[in-house]
């Protein structure tokens, strides 16, 4: 999410996750990196206006914002931010997995009974990559 501020198509940028002890420590550190990374300018004005009207979308939505970088000096510069949604509400408002252009990412935990790894939601979403880390 923090590699461009409207250069490169890379969004949505949605980290769906198992609600646990491992989702917690992976959200401070997302929350840390955020926090440091500076505003930087948009490729242009429309572009950082169309950035500034998608997150103030998110926020309409129900999307709780946990962290957000340094502000800015230029009028077209992005400020990192970072949103948080429960798993019910990602897939109930369709507008929260929408594409928001810019330095923004979203967090999704889901709550996952033991021993139960499906998971469905509305047609037209694709689980595009996976990483499974077992700390032993």
């Amino acid at each position: 999410m923090l590699v461009n501020v409207g250069q490169a198509c890379l969004k949505p940028a949605i980290l769906l996750a198992v609600d646990g002890p491992g989702f917690e420590a992976l959200k401070i550190a997302m929350i840390a990196r955020v926090e440091a990374v500076h505003a930087r300018t948009m490729r242009t004005p429309g572009i950082h206006q169309a950035y500034r009207k998608n997150v103030d979308r998110m926020r309409q939505a129900g999307a709780a914002q946990i962290a957000r970088g340094p502000s800015g000096e230029s009028a077209w510069d992005g400020q990192s931010l970072l949103f948080e949604v429960s798993g019910a509400p990602m897939f109930g408002e369709p507008s929260l997995s929408d594409e928001v252009f810019g330095p923004s990412a979203t967090t999704c935990s889901l709550h996952v009974p033991h021993g139960e790894w499906g998971m469905s939601g509305p047609a037209g979403y694709t689980l595009r990559q996976t990483i499974q880390i077992n700390s032993q």
